[in-house]
């Protein structure tokens, strides 16, 4: 599983899992054949009635310009895209614009069609950042929306003895995996980058979780609580 890691406009590091070349390579050929069938249900249904040059035009624009229309209103996916739950970001946190869309179409002429895909596959499977030139030049990368989560509480929190622990937080078995999933990777970014915003994060988390458990005094250490309410839902719930 390769990951990147994208600092946003707020500051705030967040760790996406990567899109692999087999789900770009998937996304292209399910993109690739919805563009083939609507040129040919089109192209049957205007040239007896349009005429042969318009309806060269309109099956035209839709092979050509799909997947910069289809990105640039659907957030940075296509059909193909938003099937295999994979997106195109900027990588310093910002939102893709126009120009980025238009400097990762062009580039598909050089990437994908003229070397008939061979330098995309070589520069994704090599690259750090999985980017092709299209990528490189706009400054993008393409991450899952759907990030596999290879691990469990289990595998996170190791106690070797719970016989005699006595949980200071017994409602925290009310709470759900994601949510303790969502706390455990805000304590290992904030010790990775700790920073102002991330220190908001904790803070808002905190309240939180302290609000659904009807925890009237909010805890000093707010870390330590956390992690105290790891372990307890761990205990609790196994």
């Amino acid at each position: 599983m390769q990951t990147i890691e994208i600092n946003t406009t707020q500051n705030v590091v967040i760790q996406y899992e990567m899109a692999g070349l087999k789900e770009r390579i998937l996304a292209f050929f399910l993109d690739s054949l919805i563009i083939w069938s609507s040129v040919f249900i089109l192209a049957a249904m205007l040239a007896s009635t349009v005429g042969e040059v318009i309806t060269y035009i309109v099956t035209s624009l839709i092979f050509f310009f799909y997947t910069l229309v289809s990105e640039i209103i659907m957030d940075g996916q296509t059909i193909g895209k938003k099937a295999l739950k994979i997106k195109v970001i900027k990588l310093n946190g910002k939102e893709p614009v126009l120009s980025d869309y238009l400097l990762r179409w062009v580039f598909r002429i050089v990437d994908i069609y003229f070397s008939l895909g061979t330098i995309a596959s070589i520069l994704i499977s090599s690259s750090d950042k999985g980017q092709r030139i299209g990528d490189m030049m706009a400054n993008t990368v393409i991450i899952k929306t759907d990030p596999t989560i290879g691990f469990g509480l289990n595998d996170i929190l190791k106690i070797s003895s719970l016989e005699n622990y006595n949980p200071e937080y017994p409602e925290a078995r009310k709470l759900s995996e994601e949510s303790m999933l969502l706390v455990q990777n805000l304590l290992h970014t904030i010790n990775k980058h700790p920073n102002k915003a991330h220190g908001e994060a904790l803070t808002m988390l905190v309240d939180k979780l302290c609000s659904e458990l009807n925890i009237e005094e909010k805890p000093k250490d707010k870390k330590a609580f956390l992690k105290t309410l790891l372990k307890d839902y761990v205990v609790l719930t196994r």
